[in-house]
C-alpha cells in the first residue's frame, strides 16, 4: 500500500492534480473493483486518456446550472407521440422497447423518445439515429484565461463545457482559478472552446495575479476587456432581437440591486431586480440568477450581471411580457448592503495576468 501511495503522489505531480483528488479517484475505483492492482491500472488508464488535456488559469465570471442537452429533442419526440403514435414510430421519433418487471418478470412494451436526427447540421450522419435518447447533462462555464505555458499570450475569453458527472463540480466565480481541460478551439476563433476530462477539477489558486486597481480591488474593466457586450437597459430589446440565436453572445448589464430574493425557486433560480439609476421613474430589469451562486451581494449594491436577455413574464404588468435577464454570474462592485461583503481581494503574487 505504501508503494501505491507513492505512485499516487507521483501521478499528482505529473498531471498537476491535487493529491486529494487522485486519492479520491483511486479509492472510488478500489471500492468498485476490490483489488489494489486493478484499481491502480484503471486509474492510470483513465488519466492516460486525459493526457491530451492542458492546464488553464484565469477567472470564471459565469456558470449555467446543469442541463440535459437532449431535453428539447425529448420534448419534441413526446409531442409527436401525443399527436400521432404510428407516425411518431414510423419517423423515428419513438422507439418501442421491452420492459421487464423486476418483481414479476412480466414483459411490457413501452414507448421511448428516440434521436430522430438522421443527419447533423454539419452534414455528418448520426450513428444514434432512431435509438433511445441518452441524457447528456452539461454545465457551461464562462471566463477569461490562458493556457499555463511559457509565453501564453494575452488572456482570452473561454467557454468550458463540463460533461456528465463533471457538471456537478462546484464553480468558483470571481476568483483566480486553474483547471485542466481538452481544447477544441476552431482555427480563427477568438473564444477558447474547452471540454472537461476525467481529471478536470476547478481549483482556486491565489498565486495567480489578476489585474487590480490602485485601491487593491480587482479591475474587472481590465479583466473583461472587449470580449463581452456591455448593454444599456434601453438597448436590451434590440440586442435580444439581433443576437438571441447567437450561442456565443454574452452580455453584461450594470445596475444597482433594488431587491433580492434569496429563496431558490422550483426551477433552481433566485430572482433579483436591478435599476441603472436609483430614481423613482428609473426602469427596472428582472434577473434570474442561478441557485448555486454564492450570495456575496445584496440590496443597494452596484453589480455587473453577466448573461443573456430573453422574453419573459412582466412582473409589473400581469399578463404581459417583457425583457428579463438570465444571469450566469454577478460581479459586486460595491458593498453597501448588510449582506456578506463583496469580493475580498487576496494577497496575490507570482503569476501575472
Amino acid at each position: 500500500m505504501v508503494e501505491i501511495k507513492d505512485k499516487l503522489v507521483e501521478i499528482s505531480g505529473k498531471i498537476s492534480l491535487p493529491i486529494e483528488t487522485v486519492e479520491r479517484d483511486y479509492n472510488n475505483l478500489l471500492q468498485q473493483l476490490g483489488d489494489e492492482k486493478k484499481a491502480y491500472y484503471k486509474l492510470v488508464m483513465m488519466y492516460k486518456l486525459s493526457r491530451q488535456s492542458k492546464e488553464f488559469v484565469g477567472i470564471i465570471i459565469g456558470s449555467s446550472t446543469p442541463f440535459d442537452q437532449n431535453s428539447g429533442l425529448r420534448k419534441t419526440a413526446l409531442q409527436k407521440l401525443k399527436d400521432d403514435r404510428d407516425s411518431a414510430i414510423l419517423n423515428k421519433y419513438i422507439v418501442v422497447q421491452d420492459k421487464t418487471d423486476p418483481n414479476t418478470g412480466e414483459v411490457t412494451k413501452v414507448d421511448v423518445p428516440a434521436d430522430f436526427r438522421e443527419i447533423f447540421k454539419n452534414g455528418k450522419p448520426n450513428i444514434l439515429y432512431g435509438k433511445p435518447l441518452r441524457r447528456r447533462v452539461v454545465k457551461h462555464v464562462i471566463g477569461k484565461g490562458y493556457e499555463n505555458k511559457p509565453n501564453p499570450g494575452a488572456p482570452q475569453r473561454f467557454l468550458l463545457t463540463l460533461n456528465g458527472k463533471k457538471s456537478s463540480l462546484k464553480v468558483e466565480r470571481n476568483k483566480p482559478i486553474k483547471f485542466r481541460a481538452q481544447e477544441r478551439t476552431q482555427p480563427g476563433s477568438k473564444i477558447l472552446n474547452l471540454s472537461s476530462t476525467p481529471v478536470t477539477e476547478i481549483v482556486v489558486d491565489n498565486s495567480i495575479n489578476l489585474p487590480k486597481k490602485e485601491d487593491g480591488k480587482l479591475d474587472f474593466k481590465s479583466i473583461l476587456g472587449n470580449d463581452f457586450d456591455f448593454v444599456a437597459f434601453k438597448d436590451l430589446t434590440a440586442y435580444y432581437d439581433s443576437r438571441n440565436k447567437d450561442f456565443n453572445a454574452v452580455s453584461i448589464v450594470k445596475g444597482t440591486i433594488l431587491n433580492l430574493n434569496t429563496d431558490v425557486t422550483s426551477t433552481g433560480n433566485r430572482g433579483m431586480r436591478i435599476v441603472e439609476e436609483m430614481e423613482l421613474d428609473s426602469p427596472e430589469l428582472f434577473c434570474w440568477i442561478p441557485g448555486d451562486m454564492d450570495i456575496n451581494f445584496g440590496e443597494e449594491d452596484e453589480v455587473l450581471v453577466i448573461g443573456k436577455p430573453r422574453i419573459g413574464r412582466d412582473f409589473n404588468t400581469p399578463g404581459q411580457q417583457a425583457i428579463v435577464f438570465n444571469a450566469v454570474g454577478v460581479i459586486p462592485l460595491t458593498s453597501n448592503s448588510a449582506s456578506p461583503q463583496a469580493i475580498k481581494e487576496e494577497d496575490l503574487a507570482e503569476k501575472d495576468w
